[in-house]
């Protein structure tokens, strides 16, 4: 599609990498999460433990102006601010989503240096159901959308390329 810079299906198991369609941007496995073929709704997926376990992807997706990006998540529930993903090399400087930030909300926030910009929807996402989310940045304004529902919009004007020095 017109405008994808990069985007990851789970269909097929492999060893560390997680392939990028495009073929641009693949990222790689860190603390070998679970494959699983399908749960009967969702087809090819990983399942991480919520503690060492994650997906490096590649540091270019900081370098964007703007940016889409879209999940299915099925969360286990457990601690608050699990992320779900996480852009940024420091905790005050990075972009991330959580389905929980420890007030009951699913949250999207960005953070560059001493300054914090937030959505949150009024809800947690639901424990154990597939769930989809995506967040839209434009450099002016921020949408979160769950379930394909507007949740959450707001003033976001921190940049995901205002995270890390340039590539």
């Amino acid at each position: 599609p017109t405008g994808v810079y990069a985007g990851y299906d789970f269909a097929a198991a492999h060893d560390s990498r997680i392939l990028d369609q495009p073929g641009v941007t693949d990222g790689f496995t860190v603390g070998s999460p679970t494959w699983y073929a399908n749960d009967g709704k969702r087809a090819g997926f990983l399942a991480f433990n919520g503690v060492n376990q994650s997906v490096n992807l590649d540091r270019s997706l900081c370098d964007l102006r703007q940016f889409t990006v879209t999940a299915w998540v099925k969360w286990s529930g457990g601690v608050a601010n699990q992320p779900v993903f996480h852009l940024g090399a420091a905790t005050n400087r990075c972009l991330y989503f959580t389905p929980d930030n420890g007030a009951g909300q699913a949250t999207f926030s960005i953070v560059n240096g001493g300054a914090t910009q937030t959505l949150a929807w009024t809800n947690a996402l639901p424990i154990g159901v597939w769930t989809h989310v995506a967040i839209a940045l434009d450099g002016a304004t921020g949408t979160l959308y769950v379930g394909g529902v507007q949740v959450a919009t707001g003033a976001i004007t921190i940049r995901p390329d205002q995270l890390l020095a340039s590539n």
